[in-house]
């Protein structure tokens, strides 16, 4: 597996990890077009994980004054259960990023697991959308 990374909006990268959103957002989650694709795009690294030349997740880091917030972690249907999760936070731990606060993340949509390990949750928070998840909160890298 190999996991590529992005800021520009007009690369191939940035273009996966937004088929990858919308088909797991939009169409199998129903999340509005307009709520899934922000103003928050072009602040953002984003992140796709490749098997066979062909991408099968995705996931960003939002800087925020805290650290980094990861959002949109997904994963295409036929690869879930397969690690790409994995992969993808591994990634981040050891991508260079602007500043060196730690990352974290929001909600993760299924249930705990390997996943999850070496994160804990480290403040509450509120869902912003009503959606099924496996926890309200941050998560950082421990």
């Amino acid at each position: 597996m190999q996991i590529r990374h992005t800021t520009d909006l007009t690369s191939p990268i940035y273009q996966a990890a937004l088929a990858i959103r919308k088909t797991v957002f939009v169409a199998e989650q129903h999340v509005p077009v307009a709520r899934e694709v922000d103003a928050d795009e072009a602040r953002t690294i984003h992140f796709v994980a490749y098997a066979n030349d062909q991408p099968v997740g995705t996931a960003r880091l939002l800087p925020e004054a805290t650290g980094f917030h990861v959002q949109r972690v997904a994963v295409v249907k036929a690869a879930r259960g397969t690690g790409v999760g994995s992969a993808l936070l591994q990634a981040w731990r050891i991508t260079p990023r602007p500043t060196t606060p730690r990352p974290c993340a929001s909600a993760r949509r299924c249930t705990p697991s390997g996943f999850t390990s070496g994160w804990a949750i480290t403040s509450p928070r509120a869902q912003s959308f009503s959606m099924p998840a496996f926890a309200t909160g941050k998560w950082h890298l421990i």
